[in-house]
């Protein structure tokens, strides 16, 4: 259940990029984190750790070209 829901989505955000390189797949991609939570049965305070996790790296780690 759970692998087909998550290669319909993979596959989905793969055949929009190759169509529109810029498109937004946000909605998407929380849709896919979303279904990972589901599969690893993680609570609420566990997902929150990741995603403030996720948004530091984003926002406070250097870009290296």
């Amino acid at each position: 259940m759970f692998a087909k829901d998550l290669g319909k989505i993979v596959s989905q955000i793969i055949d929009s990029k190759n169509d529109n390189p810029n498109v937004d797949t946000s909605s998407l991609e929380n849709n896919l984190d979303k279904l990972v939570y589901k599969i690893y049965d993680l609570t609420v305070a566990e997902i929150k750790i990741i995603e403030i996790g996720l948004f530091i790296k984003l926002t406070i780690q250097p870009v290296i070209d």
